[in-house]
């Protein structure tokens, strides 16, 4: 038997269940897509980010992550109030946001649980502070309530809270939210948390900031259940697009539209939906690769591959590669930062430290098998006969490729060579593997 697992490359022990309404497609996020792409769907769109409108998201349906901030940051000034003109700001600031919660939760004096402050330089308007969720009081009950009752009100049936600026949110708060959330199949977005926090996560995104593939497994390893999701400042053409998802969608990284990295009133003109300019000329793609991507993850993700690539032997004892994760300042807010456009390397998040391995999809071949060929270059693959089940009849299609590539078969191990890498390739019957191509191709439309 071939030793083929990939735990020390920072696969999880198994696949664990998600609430991040995930199915294989792209995120179109911000606004309301439904309205502006009539082809929505089909261009992978599964995922909102709090702008959509509750009968597309019925109909489509797509995921809504509602957004709430954990860090205070509004201002003096608010639909129904108005302290911008007290001379003792700090006093302002407290006042604003006890407004602001009863405006929002219908309860008065909850600044009883913060710690704000004036702050005439902040980026999202002029008053700042942090909300205790250390313990279960006044402010976490309402916040909590809310949530729950505004999912079940709208009759919203994936997706679930989107924090912003999580990297401090304590413990005991990521708990009971995944636990209210989790029962109704809902699930929690983050944009920055420690570590530890990770299991909590569904939907790990970031604004501005690349991740790595090197990250993405490591994320997992430490019990990430979901997606990591980016937010991309570089505009990318249509073959850098193709690199990029390739790449990073077969690893759980999805593409989450642009943005300016900067403040939220320029994200408006990144907005995905609003840009005809890009996503006309980058359809071809994600009908290219979307499909492929759906019917991977239909076929469910397999914790022994039963396949292993000819190159590990020459890597091992290759040393694991030192990733960053996402900084955040001393309250927990994310630190948005604009960065340099990014060559090849940064758009696919793969480099040298990037160790080459396969993932395996499909239980069976009765309903095909799929090799996610996780490698910047073509690579020899060998796979188990015995554990996948390989028949005679058995063909490799190479599904980025479109063409079915010549395997070699001995007593008890079947092997093929990649053309390129990445590669998806489906392994299968010729009616298996047809009938599976046939589903693309309608999902294609």
């Amino acid at each position: 038997m071939l030793g083929l697992g990939n735990s020390a490359l920072g696969e999880p022990a198994a696949a664990s269940h998600d609430f991040s309404g995930w199915r294989g497609g792209i995120g179109i996020t911000f606004g309301e897509p439904s309205r502006d792409i009539t082809d929505v769907n089909e261009m992978g769109y599964e995922i909102a980010w709090g702008g959509e409108n509750v009968p597309a998201i019925k109909a489509l349906g797509v995921a809504i992550f509602r957004y709430w901030n954990s860090i205070v940051e509004t201002s003096l000034k608010g639909w129904g109030y108005d302290f911008s003109q007290m001379p003792d700001k700090n006093e302002a600031a407290r006042l604003a946001f006890d407004a602001l919660m009863e405006r929002d939760y219908g309860v008065k004096g909850l600044s009883k649980f913060a710690h704000v402050r004036y702050d005439p330089e902040g980026a999202y308007g002029d008053v700042f502070g942090s909300m205790d969720l250390s313990t279960e009081n006044e402010l976490v009950k309402v916040v909590l309530a809310s949530f729950v009752q505004r999912f079940k009100q709208e009759g919203i049936a994936r997706g679930g809270v989107g924090l912003d600026n999580a990297g401090k949110v304590p413990r005991a708060f990521l708990e009971s939210l995944a636990q209210r959330l989790n029962a109704r199949g809902l699930g929690i977005a983050a944009n920055g948390c420690p570590d530890e926090y990770l299991r909590y996560i569904d939907f790990f995104g970031n604004e501005g900031f690349p991740f790595s593939i090197n990250y993405a497994r490591r994320a997992r390893q430490k019990g990430l259940r979901g997606i990591l999701a980016e937010f991309t400042q570089q505009h990318l053409s249509g073959g850098e697009l193709e690199a990029y998802l390739k790449n990073k969608l077969f690893n759980g990284i999805v593409f989450f539209g642009y943005t300016n990295g900067g403040t939220a009133a320029g994200a408006a003109y990144s907005m995905y939906c609003s840009r005809p300019d890009v996503y006309n000329h980058q359809r071809w793609v994600l009908r290219k690769l979307v499909p492929i991507s759906r019917a991977v993850e239909r076929a469910g993700r397999q914790r022994d591959p039963a396949a292993k690539l000819a190159s590990a032997t020459a890597r091992a004892g290759q040393s694991a590669a030192t990733v960053a994760g996402v900084a955040v300042s001393v309250e927990g807010k994310v630190e948005e930062r604009k960065r340099p456009e990014a060559g090849l390397d940064g758009i696919t998040g793969r480099s040298q430290e990037t160790v080459p391995l396969v993932v395996r999809y499909g239980r069976g071949m009765a309903d095909g098998v799929y090799l996610f060929v996780d490698s910047g270059r073509p690579e020899e693959v060998i796979c188990n006969a015995q554990k996948l089940g390989v028949r005679a009849d058995t063909l490799v299609f190479d599904e980025f490729a479109g063409r079915v590539l010549k395997a070699n078969r001995t007593a008890d191990a079947f092997s093929f060579n990649t053309i390129e890498g990445p590669s998806v390739v489906q392994l299968g019957s010729v009616s298996t593997v047809a009938k599976n191509i046939c589903l693309v191709n309608r999902i294609r439309g």
